[in-house]
């Protein structure tokens, strides 16, 4: 078995290289953009990811994507703090019989 890389660059184009590249989670193109966490933040970060089975930017998207929703005054999403606050008041004013 011969290596790819030996054959000629007109070969390995045409012929193609099997790669084990990750696959993308989203079809929308994405933009690279660079910010600073504290590293408190950024091992929070990393570590709900990780209990969530998915990558640190993955969440970081998610989270940013929900809170640019919530801005938005015609959006659908709302935080789970005010969720939460609503059901706490409708159990506070109706006790389960």
């Amino acid at each position: 078995m011969t290596n790819p890389l030996d054959e000629s660059l007109a070969g390995v184009i045409a012929d193609g290289i099997e790669a084990d590249l990750p696959v993308p989670d989203t079809a929308a193109p994405m933009v690279t953009r660079s910010f600073r966490l504290s590293a408190d933040t950024a091992s929070q970060l990393e570590a709900a990811a990780a209990a969530r089975g998915i990558g640190p930017t993955v969440l970081a998207r998610q989270l940013i994507e929900a809170g640019l929703a919530e801005l938005q005054a015609d959006t659908a999403m709302v935080s789970l703090a005010e969720v939460r606050r609503l059901l706490a008041g409708l159990a506070h004013r109706n006790p389960a019989a």
